[in-house]
């Protein structure tokens, strides 16, 4: 048996007889994987492997079988002869070692463009360095002008492990990359092409090569533009993609009441809705149901009827029309029709009125506003969408088009996906790189800590240890990480931590430019919107020698660090005082923020300059610009001085703590027992039952504009009720945040951040109050623009999005959630992204920008990047808008150029031009409105207009199917070019929310609110309503001896019946005149637009009346000789009544004019009961820096206008007064149109 043993031992041992081990499976080369997929379909057996680039150097010539081995004698001589370089090269290589092992290298670089050169490098040189070098080495070659920025280009080098590794983080050193071979590709990043073209196209909207604007962009604003990129990735999701949920499906607007009632259908407590219904009465039902009986009678007197258009061979030539009246389907109301009925009513008609048949089912088609590009989709009554009730109340025929929903949906096509530029791609690169850098590092970190601690077993196992710290480190989800770690991190401190007093040093002002004075002096205040927490003065000093020595320099104002909120700012005014100490005059003011961007606490000296003291009444009451930003409007040259101070210098960096800190402190105080706290702060009031005192107070209380002028006691009662208002009226929030003793303790301020997390919604109104001059704090800021956003469609939306445009300059930092709003919205809605960019653009204008600009003021970068991200989001129609823009660019030019010609060659010199660039201007969406299109230019029509400014007067053809049908041939607009029309705009975009309000208490004043659009630094364009006259035109084309220049009474009466085709189109048109006559009157007045003659008021065809020209609004009267030319608050004159009564006599006993009376009160109590909205949006609107709304006391002029200290019974009743007394002064309107109408005859 053992000899058997003996054999079998020796077998298993011959040479022949082998075992097989496991088969070890290591990862693939990258390199390798890609010839894998590159030659995935060649035949390999006809694959020459020694012409793959790769492998050329890899792959080993077989030897002959003549060729004898190379002995080690060979092999020794072989080596000998080589130089000691190649010597040091191959033992390098064999060892694995870095291509810097002996310091600097040549490497070989090739570039795109077929440039290949040789660069020195130093290893302790940054990829930027030396991207930097060889730049400037290539652009010395002939072939060079085709290379980009050198921003574009990334890295691509061997490793030492023969990996590729492509770099986008230029800030690391060469050294520290492992480089194998010194040779190195710069790279053009995947998708350049489509970038380039991309940033090509936003850099004509923003006016500045985007390469450039980056390269102007402050840390702060940089980081900002890569959080907007962030948010607006993950907001795509969001975007409808296909049919009626297209972002941009253009439905028409729907009219609807977006109050929001938090009220339970059970509930018998009081909420804010029954405080208004206590206020202005409980009257929405009685007005919907007088509203709807007012439409019915319309509706059956006038035998309104709906044309349906359809059109079998797309064409105009062949369209036939359906008339659907009352009852044509079943019985149902015309108004309370569906479009799907609608559709079915009318293929029914014209199938067998035409004789014609129809295979198309009723589903697939869609209606479609005739003349615009506006749908009728929603399965909603037709009286509910604005465009069909405005026809109905206004005697006109609503005029629809029958369209297939293929042959729509074709032209909104799937949006393509957002690109992520290169920018993006390297950030997200750079996090990945980061990462494994760090985890490298700590891996490197435990080897060296387990081989001190334990080096036997190191020694032991090394090799298993190194091979799992070179493991590829996993790549992190979030593209924004920060640099790179320092190999010492900056200590840091929790701002609350610090257990001391704030105070500051004032050492000393310089650059003074003040008049002459005896003494001035510093007040520094630590304020939050309107409150001032703690101020204190500076001692006395010379302006002649404005310093403060080492014991008057400290300003020690008793006031806990850790009681300063988050939003705070510090508020410096430089004040000189008389010699008899009575009079403190303030000169100039600087403000800036205690915490920055990344929440850290200023620290060290600054050296700050002081801008001129604004007029504004309450800085002046104050001597502190406490509603004054910071500044960033202002530059260097605007200063009037320079300061000098210095804060308390820590060893740390002090950061605010995050919001759940705080969320978490507010939770421990409202929920600690036995804490020492005056009861004052820490008190409940419940009790708010329907006549209780409480409720009576806080009915009062809500009407109260600036906290500050109540009594203390209210105001802690107004604190004491904190839980009530949360619950029962989350619309007061801004009377909570404006209290003062709030944010003068942490505990309570906190307490309120922790109950303002868990806000229930609010009106829109109220949050719009907290994103004006006076709520610098972000987490509040924050809470309004998510309740926005809930509450408001696209369709009101666009009435708020002026002042939302204007909030931006009050948001403290970059960063806000408001830009991330705006810029979310307009991805959701290509409207709104319409609207959005031309706002942004024209406040963009008013900073002149060019491609030499180095810096960019803060508030100016944070328009240009919105305005960069709505690009972006609107890609596909990007061309578009470019082509709109180079036509503002053209008709600039050509405005500019014949504003110095001749007149009489005018309309010849612009005729010429206009057809040499006819390319340029025509086949475009409409920059006043989105849902018009521009066709073919109209030359015979163009004309410039003989005014001051000489504006171009412009006509297009409207390419939208039918528009003949409806005279809406055409599209009229007047470039204007030396006018600033931002106070138009802004008087108008006002008139409109007044219509949206009337419209929602069902009072339609038949207003015509035409489009104005600033695009610039007195730039812009008019949108021109057809078929309407100037009350002097009409003058001047009425028959009489002395009609030039007096207006008859019966004059306008006359004109009507002149241009109405028969009796019925007359009465509707008086109709019409009515009620556009008490908007007109109403909105006037409230808005104190003065300077109104025949020039600016316009009577159209169909009867409405309506204004033009607000050049001067909220009571700014023109003077003669220091008289004012106006005696009344509005225009009603004998001419306008006499239309009214059709021409009765004795009007004031008329029921026409008892009418007129009572329909101007019921729009004046509807703008009255929205005051306090009125009054905060022109507050907003202070930063636009309007001549005639620079100050509060401007905004002031509303609040008397819309009688808002008035209860609702008394306003009203101050209205009529008001009326009447108008209507008693209408000479004195006749008297100045004489005159008007003399100078213009004269000339």
């Amino acid at each position: 048996m053992a000899h058997l043993l003996l054999l079998e031992s020796q077998r298993k041992n011959r040479s022949f007889v082998t075992r097989a081990r496991p088969k070890r499976h290591f990862t693939l080369n990258e390199s390798l994987k890609t010839l894998r997929q590159k030659f995935a379909d060649v035949d390999t057996e006809d694959l020459d492997f020694a012409s793959i680039d790769y492998l050329k150097e890899k792959v080993r010539k077989a030897k002959g079988f003549d060729e004898s081995p190379v002995t080690i004698e060979q092999a020794v001589a072989a080596w000998e002869s080589k130089k000691p370089e190649q010597q040091k090269e191959v033992i390098r290589i064999r060892r694995n070692q870095s291509v810097f092992y002996e310091g600097p290298r040549n490497f070989l670089v090739f570039l795109p463009r077929n440039i290949a050169i040789t660069v020195p490098c130093h290893p302790e040189s940054t990829l930027a360095e030396f991207k930097q070098v060889i730049m400037s080495h290539a652009k010395r070659l002939p072939n060079s002008d085709d290379l980009l920025e050198r921003t574009r280009y990334i890295y691509e080098f061997f490793d030492c492990d023969g990996q590729i590794c492509r770099i986008h983080d230029d800030r690391r050193r060469i050294e520290d990359l492992n480089i194998f071979y010194p040779y190195m590709d710069l790279l053009e990043p995947d998708g350049l092409q489509t970038e380039l073209q991309l940033e090509e196209y936003i850099a004509v909207t923003i006016g500045i090569p985007l390469h450039k604007f980056e390269e102007s962009l402050n840390e702060e604003s940089y980081k900002f533009r890569l959080d907007m990129f962030e948010s607006m990735f993950k907001s795509e999701h969001l975007r409808g993609r296909e049919g009626l949920t297209h972002w941009a499906f253009p439905e028409e607007t729907v009219i609807h009441n977006f109050k929001i009632d938090l009220k339970p259908e059970d509930s018998n407590e009081i909420y804010e809705t029954d405080l208004e219904k206590l206020e202005f009465g409980d009257k929405d039902e009685e007005n919907e149901k007088r509203a709807m009986e007012r439409l019915r009678r319309k509706i059956e007197s006038s035998q309104a009827v709906c044309h349906v258009y359809y059109r079998p061979d797309d064409t105009d030539e062949t369209a036939v029309f359906a008339e659907i009246g009352e009852n044509s389907h079943n019985g149902i109301r015309l108004e309370d029709t569906t479009p799907s009925q609608l559709i079915i009513m009318a293929l029914e008609v014209i199938e067998r009125k035409e004789k014609i048949e129809i295979k198309i089912k009723p589903e697939d088609f869609l209606l479609q506003v005739v003349g615009r590009q506006a749908f009728v989709t929603k399965e909603l009554p037709l009286k509910k969408y604005e465009y069909v009730r405005s026809c109905f109340e206004n005697f006109r025929t609503p005029t629809l088009l029958l369209r297939t929903r293929e042959s729509v949906f074709a032209e909104y096509p799937t949006p393509t996906p957002v690109f992520v530029p290169s920018l993006i791609r390297s950030m997200k690169a750079i996090a990945s790189e980061t990462e494994a850098l760090k985890i490298q590092e700590e891996e490197k970190k435990k080897i060296a800590d387990l081989k001190d601690a334990v080096p036997s077993i190191i020694a032991l196992d090394d090799d298993a240890i190194s091979r799992s710290a070179s493991l590829p480190s996993p790549a992190v989800a979030d593209p924004m990480l920060g640099d790179i770690p320092e190999a010492k991190e900056d200590l840091k401190m929790n701002f609350w931590e610090i257990e001391e007093d704030f105070r500051i040093r004032i050492h000393s002002a310089s650059h003074l430019i003040v008049p002459d004075v005896n003494k001035i002096y510093i007040k520094a205040a630590v304020v939050i919107g309107g409150n001032i927490i703690t101020t204190m003065n500076s001692k006395m000093v010379s302006p002649s020698n404005p310093r403060w020595d080492s014991l008057q320099c400290n300003l020690d104002f008793g006031h806990y660090y850790k009681d300063i909120p988050k939003s705070a700012q510090m508020c410096f005014s430089l004040i000189a005082q008389s010699e008899d100490g009575e009079t403190q005059t303030p000169l100039g003011w600087h403000n800036m923020r205690l915490f920055d961007w990344e929440d850290k606490f200023v620290q060290g000296k600054f050296t700050v300059f002081f801008w001129p003291f604004p007029n504004d009444p309450i800085a002046q009451q104050l001597l502190c610009n406490v509603y004054g930003g910071v500044g960033n409007e202002f530059t260097e040259a605007d200063a009037i001085g320079r300061l000098d101070i210095e804060f308390r210098e820590f060893n740390y960096t002090i950061e605010y703590p995050t919001w759940e800190v705080i969320l978490k402190y507010g939770w421990n105080v409202i929920t600690r027992q036995n804490y020492n706290r005056p009861e004052y702060e820490t008190r409940h009031i419940t009790d708010f039952s329907e006549g209780s005192e409480n409720l009576k107070k806080l009915f009062y209380l809500r009407k109260v504009m600036d906290v500050k002028t109540i009594t203390p006691e209210d105001q802690w009662f107004l604190w004491g009720a904190r839980k009530a208002i949360s619950k029962y009226f989350p619309s007061f929030l801004p009377l909570l945040y404006a209290l003062p003793m709030v944010w003068k303790k942490r505990d309570m301020y906190c307490e309120l951040y922790y109950m303002l997390e868990k806000w229930p919604l609010m009106q829109v109104d109220a949050a719009m109050e907290l994103l004006d001059s006076r709520c610098p704090d972000v987490w509040f800021r924050e809470c309004a623009v998510n309740r926005i956003d809930r509450a408001l469609d696209d369709d009101h939306l666009q009435l708020y999005i002026l002042p939302l445009v204007q909030a931006l300059r009050y948001e403290p930092y970059s960063d806000n959630a408001l830009s991330k709003f705006l810029v979310k919205r307009a991805m959701l809605n290509y409207r709104i992204g319409h609207t959005l960019f031309w706002l942004l653009r024209a406040e963009l204008n008013y900073f002149n920008l060019s491609p030499t600009t180095t810096a960019i003021p803060q508030f100016c970068a944070r328009f240009a990047i919105c305005i960069e991200m709505c690009q972006r989001v609107m890609a596909d129609y990007l061309p578009g808008i470019v082509k709109q823009v180079k036509l503002i660019d053209e008709l600039t030019k050509i405005n500019t150029d014949i504003k110095g010609m001749d007149p009489l060659t005018h309309a010849e010199v612009l005729r010429g031009i206009l057809d040499e660039k006819k390319a340029l201007l025509e086949d475009m969406t409409s920059p006043l409105n989105p849902c018009d299109r521009l066709g073919e230019l109209q030359l015979d029509q163009c004309r410039v207009l003989g005014s001051a400014k000489q504006p171009l007067f412009l006509t297009w053809l409207n390419p939208q199917p039918l528009s003949r049908v409806i005279g809406c041939e055409t599209h009229q607009i007047i470039f204007k070019l030396g006018d600033d029309l931002r106070q138009d705009m802004l008087t108008l975009q006002t008139m409109r929310i007044m219509d949206a309000k009337w419209k929602n208490r069902n009072l339609d004043f038949c207003m015509t609110c035409y489009e104005v659009l600033p695009m610039g630094k007195n730039i812009g364009m008019i949108h021109v309503v057809a078929k309407c006259d100037t009350l002097y035109q009409i003058q001047r084309k009425s028959e009489g001896l002395l009609s030039p220049l007096k207006m008859g009474k019966n004059m306008l009466n006359n004109h009507l019946h002149e241009v109405s085709p028969d009796t019925k189109s007359y009465l509707e048109g008086v109709d019409r005149f009515t009620y556009s006559l008490a908007g007109s009157c109403v909105s006037t007045y409230v808005l104190g637009v003065k300077d109104r003659h025949q020039d600016n008021i316009m009577m159209a065809h169909d009867g409405r009346i309506f204004h033009i020209d607000f050049g001067h609004i909220l009571g700014h009267y023109k003077k003669k000789l220091n008289i004012k030319r106006e005696r009344t608050d509005f225009v009603l004159t004998t001419h306008f009544i006499h239309l009214v009564t059709r021409g009765k006599s004795n009007y004031k006993r008329t029921y026409e004019y008892q009418s007129l009376r009572e329909s101007c009160a019921e729009g004046f109590q509807v703008l009255h009961n929205s005051a306090r909205f009125f009054i905060i949006y022109f507050r907003m609107m202070l930063c636009m820096g309007l001549p005639e709304l620079a100050t509060t006391e401007n905004v002031d002029y509303l609040r008397e206008s819309l009688m808002y200290d008035m209860k609702p019974d008394e306003a009203k009743a101050a209205f009529l007064e008001k009326f009447d007394k108008v209507v008693e002064l209408d000479w004195t309107v006749s008297l100045n149109w004489m005159f008007h109408s003399l100078k213009h005859y004269k000339k």
